[in-house]
């Protein structure tokens, strides 16, 4: 899915200042291997597993995006943060 969001919304629209933000190792070098700027934040050994909705695995593992979010901020910086499975029809940036 990132890939496929990198190439439909991040290419087409030549959005240039984005991060994509992983959290595991594995993610974050198979977008290095694409050329995709990825960041791991912080690491999460549930990452890649489908948990069940208001467990504390579950809320650890959504509190990481939290977090990020949080020190971005707190940094200054604007953030738009979406998932991956979706397509921008239009560059977002240029409305912020």
């Amino acid at each position: 899915m990132t890939c496929n969001f990198y190439e439909t919304s991040i290419v087409k629209f030549s959005i240039k200042n984005y991060l994509f933000i992983a959290n595991d190792n594995q993610a974050s070098e198979k977008s290095y291997a694409k050329h995709i700027n990825c960041y791991v934040y912080m690491t999460n050994r549930n990452a890649n597993k489908t948990l069940v909705y208001g467990t504390k695995e579950f809320i650890q593992k959504m509190n990481i995006r939290t977090y990020f979010i949080l020190d971005v901020l707190i940094l200054g910086f604007t953030i738009l943060h979406t998932d991956v499975d979706v397509v921008f029809f239009s560059n977002p940036l240029e409305d912020l």
